[in-house]
């Protein structure tokens, strides 16, 4: 939320929570993009044989949690003007 205390665009305390729970079967197969840093595929034996298969997921897990504090709060207030336009 801002500093201000509003708790984000609404000013109504809200927040957007996400929970990813993952692959629910045993992954087989994983790989880095050689290409984009940060940016993975795995694969999984999680879906029942009737829906043909397993699931394919994409992760991006995020920057923040390896990027400068200033740089970060300095992208966000940018998004934040950005949104506010």
């Amino acid at each position: 939320p801002p500093a201000d205390g509003s708790g984000g665009a609404g000013g109504d305390g809200a927040e957007i929570v996400l929970r990813h729970a993952g692959h629910r079967g045993s992954v087989q197969d994983l790989q880095w993009n050689p290409l984009s840093e940060w940016c993975l595929a795995s694969v999984s034996e999680d879906a029942g044989t009737s829906l043909g298969g397993g699931t394919l997921q994409v992760w991006r897990p995020s920057d923040l949690g390896y990027r400068s504090d200033a740089e970060v709060i300095s992208d966000i207030a940018a998004l934040q003007d950005m949104l506010r336009a």
